[in-house]
């Protein structure tokens, strides 16, 4: 698909009907776009290209995150955003009367008193962002537009980073010549005055939610739960870096969700968490868990998905009785369909393994947990196959983590286990990641061998 069709679908999508260009920057272009049902209804759509580099996108995620949740007269509103590989597409407010640097060039020229009168409208708006420790880094007539009132809106967001410490922040700048103030060529400390000049970078973390900084862990947390309405409830499950628990909504105790909560020691934790948050956002599978919503603050990130009261897969290792074969196999071919979507994708999950893999309703099993799934090569998904071989392993012969390296050493691990679930285990596990099996061969096998019948499942 070229730019012009994936343009296209983006519109289409939103049943729009695209115009003029209203103006080009140096990631994209704002376009002017109309219902299709109504063409006196219209919206501005910037349109961002990721071909550039990586941070073409991130600069992307920044500005809808800021944008989702701040709230004053004197800044853009957006009303939708949408991604795919290549652009990002954000729908907002149309102003037909430009930006201030079309006024630039009116005759008569435009007078002190309304000149003052639009900087005194920025200038209300950078006081609301500065004391949220919100920095725009790109305030010039370009990037402010005039609605029908002639009051001055602030917009382009795409620069705009938030700063915890202001004496800590060393940044690298990359400015554009007469906006940026004296003090940033000497790489001093970030502070709000710049927003006054021009600056151009500053390396911090992704902030979609406020969050006051004299709060401990606990009260960011019930101010999270507080504003999605919820109670929170017992804990669910921890790892390395988090927990996940269980919440109910305040107006009906029986509707539950699980919020997984992650802590954000490094940057690295936050790159998992909006990689887990992308992937979960666009997948769309019976077997793969569904993203309800998600918060970020300074120091958590929050992510609300469906509640499953039958636990894990880890949870049946100390049933009694224990799990049949067939049972399990049901479920390896849950998580071998979900791979199997994924994997077609160009996305590796990396971390199969039966903590996480819940059990619905109709005992069918999900995949979950996405933080450290990525996008790669095709020979990745052999990684995830041998894991699905593993928890396999584990599931028949109820072993818990400890016996993996055990189970490495064994010529023959599955000596003990009836065909042709002895088969099927070879061949995930097999050392040379070229002669394993795909999700796609293990789903074949089992289809062609009738080992997912009803009668088969019913007795051993």
């Amino acid at each position: 698909m070229d730019a012009v069709e994936q343009h296209d679908a983006f519109f289409n999508s939103f049943n729009l009907v695209r115009g003029p260009c209203l103006g080009r920057g140096s990631l994209g272009e704002v376009v002017l776009a109309s219902a299709k049902h109504n063409s006196s209804l219209k919206v501005a759509v910037k349109i961002v290209s990721f071909f550039e580099s990586e941070e073409c996108e991130s600069d992307f995620l920044y500005e809808v995150g800021f944008l989702r949740d701040l709230r004053h007269p004197r800044i853009l509103k957006m009303i939708a955003f949408a991604m795919d590989d290549h652009y990002g597409f954000m729908l907002s407010t149309y102003f037909k009367n430009g930006t201030l640097f079309d006024t630039m060039s009116s005759d008569p020229p435009v007078e002190e008193p309304r000149i003052l009168r639009h900087i005194l409208d920025v200038a209300s708006a950078l006081q609301y962002i500065h004391g949220l420790h919100i920095f725009h880094q790109d305030v010039k007539p370009r990037n402010i537009l005039l609605d029908d009132q002639d009051r001055a809106v602030l917009a382009d967001f795409g620069l705009a980073r938030q700063a915890n410490d202001s004496s800590a922040m060393v940044m690298k700048w990359e400015t554009t010549p007469g906006y940026y103030g004296p003090e940033t060529r000497k790489r001093r400390p970030m502070s709000p005055f710049k927003d006054t000049h021009r600056v151009r970078r500053l390396s911090s973390f992704h902030i979609t939610e406020v969050a006051r900084h004299s709060m401990d862990a606990v009260e960011q947390h019930d101010a999270f739960f507080n504003s999605f309405n919820l109670v929170r409830g017992p804990c669910l499950g921890s790892g390395a870096l988090g927990d996940v628990v269980l919440a109910s909504a305040k107006h009906n105790s029986s509707l539950k969700v699980a919020v997984k909560i992650v802590s954000f020691e490094t940057e690295e934790c936050v790159s998992d968490f909006l990689s887990e948050v992308g992937f979960l956002r666009d997948l769309r599978h019976p077997c793969i868990l569904k993203m309800i919503a998600f918060a970020m603050d300074d120091h958590n990130g929050f992510m609300l998905s469906t509640y499953f009261k039958n636990g894990t897969l880890r949870d049946t290792m100390s049933s009694d009785p224990p799990v049949e074969e067939p049972r399990i196999l049901r479920h390896i071919l849950d998580v071998a369909s979900a791979l199997q979507y994924i994997h077609g994708l160009h996305i590796f999950h990396q971390d199969v393994k039966p903590r996480n893999i819940l059990l619905d309703d109709q005992d069918r099993a999900v995949l979950a947990d996405f933080g450290l799934a990525r996008q790669a090569s095709d020979s990745s998904a052999m990684l995830d196959m041998y894991s699905l071989g593993v928890s396999m392993w584990m599931l028949i012969y109820r072993q818990r983590s400890e016996g993996i390296k055990d189970l490495l050493a064994f010529s023959d691990q599955c000596k003990d286990v009836k065909e042709p679930y002895r088969r099927i285990l070879r061949q995930l596990l097999r050392k040379d990641p070229n002669k394993r099996w795909s999700a796609a061969d293990l789903l074949r096998f089992c289809v062609w061998n009738s080992l997912c019948a009803p009668s088969l499942m019913s007795s051993h």
